[in-house]
């Protein structure tokens, strides 16, 4: 197959024969022209397939120097509970992540600013680890997949190199010389609005279709999680979060001070938006041991009978009803089918700007013993080393008594070339590397591979 350096960047019209209907052969590269996507393809005739090589759109993103630089780790610790469910994925590179799960054209067709594109996900599973598992290997690759929903393009059938009458030079092509022309990068404020609003949608579809799958594969298991992940595309943020796993942002003030703003707001069932929505549904909401819990509107009856069969025969065949502390999640079947427990995520846009210094995410067992202004203080501390930052906040969640497991993620942004859009949060209502855990040291906290 010839490689994408052969291209010359000034291509006579001469040199192109029409191949088929959208497609063009250029006779000197042995490289096919796509009219629909404005890409570059060989034919591999190992595999007999067409493969994609380059777009004008990519070498401009490679070209150009990042908006945002980021450098990110994680650190977990199983803490005071008997077993780790939480689960994390950092992937650093969105480009690669779709070259390995075959997206690359779609990306090269989406129109979606990679400069750079991360994705940092963080879920915090209760009743097991099923639901944290599956969402850490599923959801991502989702959200991808919904981000790059595109018509794909035909493609033509094999010919032979010829050096037969001209084609035209293509659609989106420089008329004087046939060079493709890249689509401008200029993007409207209706663009960016409309932007965000796809994106937005594709983290609802992503949920709802993980939710669905887990729930079908998994019919009699009780298992759910929180969720809250952070996807960087340029200069802009998005944070999409179902339950109280939190993201707080550190942004500097007038005074250089790193200050705490907090980018999520806890699905709590005593949240009064969420307790109106449960109450309306029929759920019943209490408060037990100091937490505010949802539960169906027969929990009560359900746990005396229990009672009453265990004393008067010393056991029941019923199981215990579920009380849950959150009010949105994935999983929790029975919480799920009533309505009562939700998947819809909140999603909050964040258009960065130099004051911008880090996001960070944690599960609730570190929010649980630690406000968010000392975490960013913590963080603040180890600036630059986000593997160092974690770590602190999560040895000392534990110190401080937490009794959960306890994850946490540091996204640390350097060289920001600010958002054109005000800097300001935005909060809207309504993939496949996974970390892998490590034996830890009770009660040294440990890293990711």
């Amino acid at each position: 197959m010839a490689d994408s350096n052969t291209v010359d960047p000034s291509l006579a019209a001469s040199e192109w024969v029409q191949a088929a209907e959208g497609w063009l052969f250029h006779t000197p590269s042995a490289l096919y022209f796509s009219t629909q996507t404005n890409a570059w393809y060989g034919f591999n005739d190992a595999t007999q397939q067409y493969e994609l090589v380059a777009t004008p759109q990519e070498s401009a993103a490679q070209q150009d120097p990042p908006l945002v630089r980021l450098t990110a780790d994680a650190r977990f610790m199983q803490g005071r509970r008997p077993k780790q469910e939480d689960r994390h994925v950092l992937i650093g590179d969105l480009r690669t992540f779709c070259q390995d799960n075959q997206l690359a054209e779609a990306l090269a067709n989406s129109g979606l600013t990679m400069n750079p594109g991360a994705l940092y996900c963080l879920f915090d599973g209760h009743c097991g680890t099923l639901a944290s598992e599956f969402c850490a290997k599923e959801l991502p690759l989702r959200i991808m997949k919904e981000l790059l929903k595109t018509d794909t393009p035909s493609k033509p059938s094999h010919p032979a190199p010829s050096d037969s009458a001209s084609a035209p030079p293509p659609a989106n092509t420089d008329a004087s010389n046939g060079t493709p022309v890249a689509p401008s990068a200029a993007t409207s404020d209706s663009d960016e609005i409309s932007q965000d609003r796809r994106i937005h949608e594709s983290f609802r579809r992503a949920f709802h279709s993980t939710d669905v799958a887990f729930l079908q594969k998994y019919r009699l298991n009780r298992d759910g999680c929180t969720a809250v992940l952070t996807l960087v595309l340029g200069n802009k943020v998005y944070v999409a979060f179902v339950g109280d796993s939190r993201a707080v942002a550190g942004r500097k003030n007038d005074e250089g001070k790193m200050v705490a703003e907090r980018l999520t707001e806890d699905h709590k069932p005593n949240r009064p938006d969420e307790r109106t929505r449960i109450e309306k549904a029929g759920g019943r909401i209490f408060k037990a041991g100091g937490v505010y819990r949802v539960a169906n509107s027969d929990y009560e009856a359900r746990v005396k009978r229990i009672k009453l069969s265990t004393c008067q025969y010393g056991g029941a065949t019923e199981k215990q009803p579920i009380a849950l502390a959150v009010s949105r999640a994935f999983g929790d079947k029975e919480l799920k089918d009533e309505g009562l427990v939700i998947v819809t995520p909140e999603i909050c846009t964040v258009p960065l700007d130099a004051r911008h210094r880090v996001i960070f995410m944690a599960c609730d067992g570190v929010w649980d013993v630690l406000s968010d202004q000392a975490v960013i203080d913590m963080v603040s501390e180890h600036d630059g080393n986000p593997k160092e930052a974690a770590s602190a906040v999560v040895m000392k969640a534990y110190q401080k008594g937490s009794e959960d497991n306890l994850t946490a993620v540091t996204i640390f942004l350097d060289d920001i070339q600010p958002s054109q859009e005000a800097a300001a949060k935005q909060i809207s209502g309504d993939g496949r590397q996974v970390t892998q855990q490590v034996s830890e040291e009770q009660p040294q906290p440990s890293s990711t591979s």
